[in-house]
């Protein structure tokens, strides 16, 4: 049997009872794969996800895609300036498995900062975003593509896991090789030959569809 790893739930007690209060009248979309284009508006709304994990992504003009964000439970995503709908109609909403999630509007969301509940809890969230943007793009710049792999792994393990009986750690996430390859900034190619070799030496399993990683795996920086 596993056990759930702690997660800030919705409504956990991490998000300011003012937000569920004000998300209690804006959409909810809950389902799998990628959210209809036409149900999220990234200049308009921001995204607060209830449960699951969610990947926001974008595809740049030479077709390369950039991972912006990856959400666990209870974390709010306000949107990229450069991932505007008319600029860029490629920015992509996926739920990595089943997901449910909130998009409030931005205007309603930064005007219930005037509580100091608010504010604080929107800057820490949005503090946990960029340190997570800033370590995935020092993982592309600094690390090897194996090394890429395994930090991806790692992010996907804090955004949600499970623990199994003998201290593997199950990924809540169900993410295809060529998401893993956007968020480790490789090609997924390269993400299919190091998934493959990970397997290979042991040091990668599946379970109930997901991935599993060692005990003794660093969630820190996805080293074991």
């Amino acid at each position: 049997m596993a056990s759930t790893a702690p997660l800030p739930l919705w409504p956990g007690a991490g998000v300011p009872a003012r937000v569920r209060i004000l998300c209690r009248a804006v959409p909810t979309w809950r389902g799998a794969g990628r959210v209809p284009d036409a149900a999220f508006d990234p200049e308009r709304q921001a995204l607060l996800v209830l449960d699951g994990i969610v990947l926001v992504s974008t595809m740049r003009p030479s077709g390369h895609v950039v991972a912006l964000a990856l959400l666990g439970p209870g974390d709010l995503w306000f949107g990229d300036p450069d991932a505007q709908t008319q600029a860029d109609p490629a920015l992509r909403v996926d739920a990595l498995g089943r997901a449910s999630m909130h998009m409030p509007g931005r205007a309603a969301m930064l005007a219930a900062a005037g509580t100091p509940a608010v504010a604080v809890w929107l800057a820490e969230t949005q503090l946990r975003r960029a340190l997570a943007a800033e370590r995935r793009a020092a993982a592309v710049l600094g690390l090897t593509v194996d090394e890429r792999i395994a930090a991806a792994f790692a992010e996907l393990a804090r955004a949600g896991h499970s623990t199994l009986e003998d201290g593997r750690i199950r990924l809540s996430a169900r993410v295809s090789q060529e998401r893993l390859a956007w968020l480790a900034g490789t090609t997924r190619e390269s993400a299919n030959r190091v998934v493959a070799s990970m397997i290979g030496r042991g040091e990668l399993g599946r379970d109930l569809g997901r991935y599993v990683l060692p005990a003794a795996f660093s969630l820190r920086d996805g080293a074991s």
